[in-house]
């Protein structure tokens, strides 16, 4: 079994079609939650910026694993240290 490639943070989108695929996106994953009624209150602007970011570095994750090598799979860190570290998980500071 290949091992699988670790997220990586700092990938962002320099491709302006890359951006509106992103974008449109993140728009459809909002529009989900609010016909889901998945969120009662609006996000904050420091967590609406959280949630741009990590749908688009997730989404350049799996842009480049695809190009490298489609058998592996993308994992993503969620333990403590990762949210202290990662300006997706953690503060924006």
């Amino acid at each position: 079994m290949l091992k699988p490639v670790t997220l990586e943070n700092r990938w962002r989108a320099s491709d302006d079609r890359l951006r509106e695929i992103i974008d449109a996106l993140a728009a459809e994953l909002r529009a989900l939650e609010q016909s889901r009624k998945q969120r009662v209150r609006a996000r904050k602007a420091a967590d609406a910026r959280k949630f741009e970011l990590a749908i688009e570095v997730i989404l350049c994750n799996f842009v480049a694993i695809s190009f490298v090598d489609r058998d592996r799979w993308l994992m993503v860190r969620l333990a403590n240290h990762a949210s202290s570290v990662s300006p997706i998980y953690g503060n924006l500071a």
